[in-house]
């Protein structure tokens, strides 16, 4: 929790980031209420932090800053769809926090939830390995951002996430590169199962992106309204950056889809090739069976059995006839 005015902040003796880690809810009710009471009056903010808040601590600080019931419970579920919307000096921001874990090669999901108003901001995370104190100590010491308000403090938040959906999309496809060359080297290896994750994890980018491209567009466009002009610029930045992002998931998804064919293609060629060898050595090893078994019936009125010669012939022919197949199904490829 932190108070800030003229961008600069301001030291709050008796509060700590930890408050909410205790169960005294109604302690920091009032608190937070004071706080309040403080940035409506001297014209600054107040910026509260929650981590996978309680229902009591959310209640509470609903209570305080006056939210919205239905947004308040979408910050509360951790699995809300990404969204935006504005009510005139009010905003509520749902955003996917992407990181990319390159031991596993997946992609972990996290969500911040932002509540902006005149005077306040509070954001809720769940399930993020990223923290908003780094954030918020990289604003403290940059002042020009925090003299847009809460306004400037939404902005700094977005352009964080949407830096890591930059980030996570050029591993994804650095990744997406080296299954590519695995693919198609004269090594035989499924990949199925590798192309197939790696899709899976493009697609978390794909649904973390997809529901704010509609307001991209606007921002990136400089059609939308609630934006303040003198932030008209960074909000622009932010939305072509994820029309950007989107773009390369899109890309990376027909590639792996390509590769997913290209894959199956390649182990359907393989078992043709092995069948095609197989059928061929049978076709060989028939040969000398068919003689030995002619030979084998012991009939006393047989071909040659008095020929001084005739086991040599037999012999003979029989290899030549392996020689020819031989060749002819090397020449075929079959061998």
């Amino acid at each position: 929790m932190g108070y800030y005015r003229d961008g600069r902040p301001t030291a709050l003796p008796g509060l700590s980031d930890a408050i909410f880690d205790t169960p005294a809810v109604t302690t920091a009710r009032q608190a937070m209420a004071d706080l309040q009471a403080r940035a409506v009056e001297e014209g600054g903010f107040a910026w509260v932090g929650l981590f996978q808040p309680t229902k009591a601590e959310l209640s509470a600080v609903a209570s305080v800053f006056r939210l919205d019931s239905h947004q308040v419970e979408d910050a509360g579920n951790s699995h809300q769809r990404a969204k935006v919307d504005v009510d005139g000096d009010s905003a509520f921001v749902v955003l996917k926090v992407l990181t990319y874990l390159r031991d596993t090669h997946q992609v972990d999901v996290g969500q911040v939830s932002v509540f902006v108003g005149p005077h306040h901001v509070v954001t809720v995370r769940h399930g993020s390995t990223r923290d908003l104190r780094e954030l918020r100590d990289r604003l403290a010491t940059h002042p020009h951002a925090l003299r847009e308000g809460p306004v400037g403090v939404l902005h700094a938040l977005v352009d964080q996430v949407v830096d890591g959906y930059l980030a996570v999309g050029e591993q994804v496809q650095d990744a997406v590169d080296e299954l590519e060359e695995r693919v198609f080297s004269p090594r035989r290896v499924d990949l199925s199962s590798a192309i197939y994750m790696l899709k899976r994890e493009n697609s978390e980018i794909r649904r973390a992106v997809t529901p704010l491209l509609g307001v991209a567009t606007s921002v990136a466009n400089e059609t939308l309204a609630a934006v303040p002009p003198r932030m008209t610029a960074g909000f622009r930045d932010v939305g072509e950056h994820l029309l950007r992002v989107a773009e390369q998931a899109e890309a990376t998804d027909s590639l792996l889809l390509a590769l997913m064919a290209a894959a199956n293609a390649k182990v359907d060629l393989q078992q043709s090739a092995d069948q095609r060898r197989m059928a061929a050595w049978a076709a060989l090893a028939l040969v000398p069976t068919v003689v030995g078994s002619l030979y084998g019936m012991n009939f006393v009125f047989m071909p040659e059995l008095t020929w001084r010669w005739g086991y040599p012939v037999v012999l003979l022919l029989t290899l030549t006839v392996l020689v020819v197949l031989h060749r002819r199904f090397r020449r075929a490829g079959w061998l």
